[in-house]
Protein backbone atom coordinates (compact mmCIF):
# COMPACT_ATOMS: atom_id res chain seq x y z
CA UNK A 1 0.00 0.00 0.00
CA UNK A 2 3.10 2.34 0.91
CA UNK A 3 4.84 1.57 -2.57
CA UNK A 4 1.21 2.69 -3.85
CA UNK A 5 1.01 5.49 -2.33
CA UNK A 6 4.42 6.38 -3.60
CA UNK A 7 3.70 5.37 -7.36
CA UNK A 8 0.97 8.13 -7.46
CA UNK A 9 2.87 10.78 -5.91
CA UNK A 10 5.07 10.37 -9.05
CA UNK A 11 2.54 10.18 -11.19
CA UNK A 12 1.43 13.23 -10.04
CA UNK A 13 4.60 15.13 -10.10
CA UNK A 14 5.64 13.69 -13.12
CA UNK A 15 1.76 15.08 -14.83
CA UNK A 16 2.32 18.34 -13.49
CA UNK A 17 5.82 18.69 -14.71
CA UNK A 18 4.75 18.20 -18.48
CA UNK A 19 3.23 20.32 -20.59
CA UNK A 20 -0.47 20.67 -21.66
CA UNK A 21 0.83 19.44 -24.84
CA UNK A 22 1.66 16.33 -24.12
CA UNK A 23 -2.13 14.72 -24.35
CA UNK A 24 -2.96 16.88 -27.09
CA UNK A 25 -2.65 14.58 -29.71
CA UNK A 26 0.54 16.09 -30.77
CA UNK A 27 3.30 13.90 -31.67
CA UNK A 28 6.71 13.40 -29.45
CA UNK A 29 8.24 15.63 -31.51
CA UNK A 30 5.82 18.40 -30.04
CA UNK A 31 6.68 16.89 -26.43
CA UNK A 32 10.23 18.12 -27.12
CA UNK A 33 9.15 21.07 -28.14
CA UNK A 34 7.34 21.97 -24.92
CA UNK A 35 10.17 21.24 -22.79
CA UNK A 36 12.46 23.33 -24.30
CA UNK A 37 10.45 26.33 -23.72
CA UNK A 38 11.56 28.72 -21.45
CA UNK A 39 9.84 27.72 -18.29
CA UNK A 40 8.78 24.37 -17.40
CA UNK A 41 9.13 22.17 -14.16
CA UNK A 42 10.71 19.61 -16.02
CA UNK A 43 13.90 22.43 -15.74
CA UNK A 44 14.12 22.29 -12.34
CA UNK A 45 13.96 18.59 -11.84
CA UNK A 46 16.75 18.58 -14.12
CA UNK A 47 19.11 21.28 -12.45
CA UNK A 48 18.52 19.39 -9.02
CA UNK A 49 19.87 16.35 -11.34
CA UNK A 50 23.16 18.70 -11.42
CA UNK A 51 22.18 19.03 -15.41
CA UNK A 52 22.39 22.10 -17.56
CA UNK A 53 19.02 23.45 -17.86
CA UNK A 54 17.53 23.67 -21.56
CA UNK A 55 17.46 27.25 -21.02
CA UNK A 56 20.95 27.86 -18.17
CA UNK A 57 21.68 30.46 -20.70
CA UNK A 58 19.24 33.32 -21.99
CA UNK A 59 19.82 36.64 -23.66
CA UNK A 60 18.79 38.06 -20.66
CA UNK A 61 21.30 36.37 -18.56
CA UNK A 62 24.48 36.92 -20.78
CA UNK A 63 24.09 40.59 -19.01
CA UNK A 64 23.00 42.30 -22.33
CA UNK A 65 26.04 40.63 -24.51
CA UNK A 66 23.56 39.51 -27.02
CA UNK A 67 23.82 41.93 -29.78
CA UNK A 68 21.03 44.01 -30.96
CA UNK A 69 21.38 43.02 -34.28
CA UNK A 70 19.89 39.83 -33.49
CA UNK A 71 16.00 39.54 -33.85
CA UNK A 72 13.31 38.14 -31.74
CA UNK A 73 13.68 34.91 -34.04
CA UNK A 74 17.18 34.18 -33.94
CA UNK A 75 16.94 35.13 -29.80
CA UNK A 76 14.09 32.25 -29.91
CA UNK A 77 16.97 29.80 -31.68
CA UNK A 78 19.47 31.06 -29.16
CA UNK A 79 16.57 29.57 -26.09
CA UNK A 80 17.21 26.01 -27.81
CA UNK A 81 20.21 24.19 -25.50
CA UNK A 82 19.02 20.66 -25.94
CA UNK A 83 19.53 19.05 -29.34
CA UNK A 84 17.96 15.39 -29.20
CA UNK A 85 19.24 12.57 -31.85
CA UNK A 86 17.94 9.67 -33.19
CA UNK A 87 18.73 6.03 -31.79
CA UNK A 88 22.59 5.11 -32.57
CA UNK A 89 22.97 7.94 -34.12
CA UNK A 90 25.23 11.27 -33.67
CA UNK A 91 23.92 12.65 -37.25
CA UNK A 92 22.29 15.90 -36.27
CA UNK A 93 19.02 16.43 -37.15
CA UNK A 94 17.29 19.21 -39.30
CA UNK A 95 15.21 20.38 -37.43
CA UNK A 96 18.40 21.98 -35.32
CA UNK A 97 20.09 23.22 -38.40
CA UNK A 98 18.85 26.62 -37.60
CA UNK A 99 19.51 26.78 -34.20
CA UNK A 100 23.19 25.91 -34.59
CA UNK A 101 23.62 28.48 -37.02
CA UNK A 102 21.95 30.88 -34.67
CA UNK A 103 24.41 29.58 -31.67
CA UNK A 104 27.41 30.17 -34.37
CA UNK A 105 26.47 33.54 -35.27
CA UNK A 106 26.35 34.35 -31.62
CA UNK A 107 29.61 32.73 -30.80
CA UNK A 108 31.42 34.40 -33.68
CA UNK A 109 30.03 38.06 -32.23
CA UNK A 110 31.11 37.11 -28.80
CA UNK A 111 34.59 35.70 -29.22
CA UNK A 112 34.98 35.46 -25.19
CA UNK A 113 32.09 33.42 -24.38
CA UNK A 114 33.11 29.53 -23.99
CA UNK A 115 30.38 26.57 -25.11
CA UNK A 116 31.04 23.61 -23.68
CA UNK A 117 28.69 20.72 -25.45
CA UNK A 118 27.86 17.87 -23.21
CA UNK A 119 27.07 13.98 -24.86
CA UNK A 120 24.12 11.95 -23.84
CA UNK A 121 22.97 9.35 -24.62
CA UNK A 122 20.27 6.81 -23.37
CA UNK A 123 21.09 3.50 -21.28
CA UNK A 124 20.47 0.86 -24.15
CA UNK A 125 24.38 -0.23 -24.93
CA UNK A 126 27.16 -0.82 -22.76
CA UNK A 127 29.11 2.21 -20.72
CA UNK A 128 31.90 2.11 -22.84
CA UNK A 129 29.88 2.38 -26.18
CA UNK A 130 27.45 5.00 -24.30
CA UNK A 131 30.54 7.42 -23.71
CA UNK A 132 31.71 6.80 -26.98
CA UNK A 133 28.55 8.18 -28.98
CA UNK A 134 28.05 10.67 -26.25
CA UNK A 135 31.17 12.07 -27.40
CA UNK A 136 30.55 11.67 -31.41
CA UNK A 137 27.12 13.29 -30.81
CA UNK A 138 28.98 16.29 -29.30
CA UNK A 139 31.61 16.26 -31.78
CA UNK A 140 29.17 16.37 -34.52
CA UNK A 141 27.95 19.74 -33.43
CA UNK A 142 31.14 21.08 -32.55
CA UNK A 143 32.50 20.17 -36.09
CA UNK A 144 29.30 21.91 -37.69
CA UNK A 145 30.12 25.23 -35.31
CA UNK A 146 33.71 25.35 -36.80
CA UNK A 147 32.74 25.18 -40.44
CA UNK A 148 30.29 28.23 -39.48
CA UNK A 149 33.21 30.01 -38.50
CA UNK A 150 33.63 29.19 -34.72
CA UNK A 151 37.22 29.38 -33.82
CA UNK A 152 37.96 25.95 -32.20
CA UNK A 153 39.08 27.36 -29.15
CA UNK A 154 35.61 28.61 -27.93
CA UNK A 155 33.82 25.22 -27.97
CA UNK A 156 35.04 22.19 -26.17
CA UNK A 157 33.26 18.80 -25.74
CA UNK A 158 32.75 16.76 -22.89
CA UNK A 159 30.55 13.39 -22.86
CA UNK A 160 28.12 11.99 -20.06
CA UNK A 161 26.92 9.04 -22.15
CA UNK A 162 24.43 7.34 -20.24
CA UNK A 163 25.38 8.87 -16.50
CA UNK A 164 22.90 11.89 -16.34
CA UNK A 165 19.81 10.80 -17.99
CA UNK A 166 16.61 13.60 -17.92
CA UNK A 167 14.02 11.05 -17.97
CA UNK A 168 14.66 8.30 -16.08
CA UNK A 169 11.66 6.12 -17.52
CA UNK A 170 12.27 2.42 -19.64
CA UNK A 171 10.51 3.99 -22.47
CA UNK A 172 10.99 4.79 -25.81
CA UNK A 173 9.81 8.22 -25.28
CA UNK A 174 12.18 8.44 -22.23
CA UNK A 175 15.24 7.00 -24.24
CA UNK A 176 14.29 10.47 -26.82
CA UNK A 177 14.43 12.20 -24.32
CA UNK A 178 17.99 10.81 -22.73
CA UNK A 179 19.63 10.86 -26.35
CA UNK A 180 21.05 14.64 -26.64
CA UNK A 181 23.78 17.42 -26.54
CA UNK A 182 23.13 20.39 -24.42
CA UNK A 183 24.52 23.51 -24.48
CA UNK A 184 26.30 25.07 -21.78
CA UNK A 185 27.64 28.87 -21.99
CA UNK A 186 31.04 29.64 -19.63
Amino acid sequence: MRQLGRIAIIFIIFLSGTSCGMFSGEGSEGVVEKRLSPVTVSEASVETMGLASAREVSPEALDGRLLDSYNVDVASLLDIRVFQFAYDSSEILEKYIAAIEAHAGYLIKNSNTKLVLEGHTDERGSREYNLALGERRAQSIQRRLSLLGVPELQVSVVTYGEERPIELMHNEAAYALNRRVEFVYR
